[in-house]
């Protein structure tokens, strides 16, 4: 066999991914369903481990103008390029990464939540040196704050210098040329409901910061706003976005995006012929998938799905082991790290589910042959284990 290429698990930058060679599959084309939609606001969520962050890196790449002289670099080679879409590297986009803040205590999440804020602001900052919007002592303001006042600061900036910002999609300038990407947009809700429910409801409540600061968000879209691209893995605070941010509209569910993480048994087979060299391994490639399909595969998110899904990531790390082992493991004995979840959050989740719901999803499990199709949005084994769930919690669980 031929050369074989460089195992992407753990990156999440897409630009990363193409520099260094890596293995990839090719998620590009889900980017024309997105300017296809009918939606400027869609939510997507999925599961730990596939691979929304690397998805979030490749709009980044693919619409900020910033980027605009790497396009060919990094695109040429993928399936959206031939497409020639007018909407590469025409927006501004402010991604922001919601996740790894801190929840131990109340002080300690806003701080973190304003700066994620201000470091979305700094990346834009460098990406556009001729931005200008203050950033001292801000971490003290409230996150609404900080995001009105980049709000102003870009009006301000892309006003005075329209002549830089010509726009392909129009053929003229536009201010409502904002693009934001909000990646782990739960993740911290998720640990301060598990620890502190009257927090939770707090932040999430009308006056709450979430409701507040997708209102400000919403407000901006007459003006500087152009399009968002919200995800995250559960829908448990959505509807703190939902009622702040009624524009928004969840596609998790829709056929034509059940496929834009995680891979197919087809894209599987082509990444393990691209990473390993299974022959002199003298390892079976049909033995290898159906070992992973047993405990990796039988995700989808939608009755309607064509194919089910592996979990990314845990392929990914299972690949990495026999690559290092030179031999056939079993995939049951294989833990990745990455997709590892408390099974307190299990327990957590259903006590704070309605009786008479968890009853209904208990009842469906065990009578209803769809309930078995639809994943759960916090895949997890009831052992603790990286395995499929035994137990698949749909989406009704945590609406």
């Amino acid at each position: 066999m031929g050369k074989f290429l460089q195992n992407p698990y753990g990156t999440s930058s897409f630009e990363t991914i193409i520099r260094q060679n890596k293995a990839f599959v090719d998620k590009t084309m889900f980017i024309k369903s997105l300017d296809e939609l009918a939606s400027d606001y869609p939510i997507l969520l999925r599961p730990l481990g596939f691979g929304k962050s690397t998805f979030v890196s490749m709009l980044k790449y693919f619409y900020d103008q910033s980027f605009l002289d790497k396009y060919d670099q990094i695109f040429s080679k993928t399936k959206i390029y031939k497409e020639d879409l007018k909407s590469h590297n025409t927006y501004h986009v402010l991604l922001i990464d919601f996740s790894g803040i801190a929840t131990h205590t109340q002080s300690a999440f806003y701080k973190g939540f304003s700066q994620r804020l201000i470091n979305s602001i700094t990346n834009f900052k460098v990406r556009y040196p001729t931005f200008v919007c203050s950033l001292e002592k801000e971490v003290d303001f409230s996150p609404t704050d900080i995001l009105g006042n980049f709000f102003i600061s870009y009006q301000e900036w892309y006003s005075k210098n329209p002549q830089e910002f010509l726009n392909s999609r129009t053929e003229e300038t536009d201010l409502q040329n904002l693009y934001i990407i909000i990646d782990e947009y739960d993740n911290f809700a998720n640990e301060i409901l598990n620890t502190d429910r009257d927090f939770f409801k707090k932040i999430t409540s009308e006056s709450g910061l979430l409701k507040e600061f997708y209102k400000l968000i919403k407000s901006e879209t007459d003006v500087t706003v152009a399009k968002t691209f919200i995800t995250g893995v559960s829908s448990i605070s959505l509807d703190s976005i939902t009622s702040g941010f009624n524009i928004a509209k969840n596609i998790t569910t829709l056929p034509m995006f059940n496929e834009y993480a995680g891979m197919t048994e087809e894209d599987l087979r082509e990444i393990i012929k691209e990473l390993v060299d299974y022959e002199s391994f003298n390892i079976d490639l049909d033995q290898m998938v159906d070992g992973m399909r047993q405990v990796y595969n039988g995700y989808a998110f939608t009755e309607f799905a064509n194919h089910k899904l592996f979990n990314t990531s845990m392929c990914l790390n299972y690949i990495d082991q026999i690559i290092a082992k030179e031999k056939l493991i079993d995939p049951n004995k294989v833990f990745d790290p990455a997709c590892n979840f408390d099974p307190k959050r299990l327990y957590d989740l259903l006590n704070h589910t309605k009786p008479e719901q968890l009853n209904k999803i208990i009842q469906a499990y065990y009578e209803d042959q769809t309930f078995e199709k639809m994943a759960t949005a916090i895949p997890l084994a009831l052992d603790g284990g990286p395995r499929l769930p035994k137990l698949r919690i749909c989406n009704k669980i945590i609406q």
